[in-house]
């Protein structure tokens, strides 16, 4: 599937077992609803921090009227945020080097309405759902452990046993949320499964043990505000200096 360039130098959004066929059931999809989360789940000092981000963002797209720009957060830190556009982004289960960041999984804060998504492969899912099904997951996995059910893979539907996802365009698709439990094999795998007729295709989306425990970790409310605020200075200072280059910019050419 389409990889998302995000970074200054190289920020590619890697796939995490998608499959993806010809007939995508677009009938379907459409009527499918959708539904985004808002910034609730975090802290009320970081929503005011957002706030504040928010205005600097609408000041700075005030002066610049096509173009989209990239800020970095403090790459020290464990989790890096970034902001492309109006959108601040939270890498989750990231890989770092120096100047790149590759992940698996984002969460995207709009600064321009406070909606709150998941980007995952080249789809968005409600926050709040992908959540609830990565703790019930991690959750099993605990459970489980060590526990013995014999030779064959045995199906198990999640709580959340449907979730939405949307493409960037606004396409939505259907899923069906289950995990598989092979013991011959050792693993467990949390699946998500487009809900169309077989012999259509469909896409897969899978996630095995210790991907499952890692992410449902990050996706802690606490840890998220945290990580934005760490983040913050570093990106308001990086928006200043653009602002800065605008000022000086316009005082130059009102000279004329």
């Amino acid at each position: 599937m389409k990889k998302k360039i995000l970074l200054i130098g190289l920020l590619a959004i890697l796939g995490c077992g998608t499959k993806m066929d010809s007939d995508s059931y677009v009938k379907e999809a459409k009527k499918v609803v959708y539904k985004k989360s808002d910034e609730s789940f975090l802290e009320d000092s970081t929503r005011d921090k957002l706030k504040t981000l928010k205005k600097e963002i609408e000041t700075l797209y005030k002066e610049s009227g096509t173009l989209s720009y990239t800020f970095i957060g403090d790459l020290n830190l464990p989790m890096t945020a970034l902001i492309e556009g109006k959108k601040l982004i939270l890498p989750i289960y990231p890989l770092k080097t120096s100047q790149h960041i590759t992940l698996d999984i984002g969460v995207f804060f709009n600064l321009e309405n406070s909606e709150t998504e998941v980007y995952i492969e080249n789809f968005f899912i409600n926050y709040d759902d992908f959540k609830a099904v990565m703790t019930e997951a991690s959750e099993y996995i605990e459970l489980t452990q060590g526990k013995t059910f014999g030779k064959y893979i045995l199906e198990k539907k999640m709580t959340k046993n449907q979730v939405v996802m949307a493409f960037p365009q606004g396409e939505k698709r259907l899923f069906n949320v289950f995990m598989t439990f092979d013991e011959l094999n050792n693993v467990n795998t949390l699946n998500f499964q487009e809900e169309v007729p077989e012999k259509n295709g469909r896409i897969m989306m899978t996630f095995k043990n210790y991907k499952i425990v890692e992410i449902a970790k990050q996706l802690n409310s606490e840890l998220i505000s945290n990580a934005i605020n760490t983040n913050i200075p570093k990106l308001e200072s990086e928006v200043q200096q653009l602002l800065n280059s605008y000022n000086e910019l316009n005082k130059t050419l009102d000279k004329k």
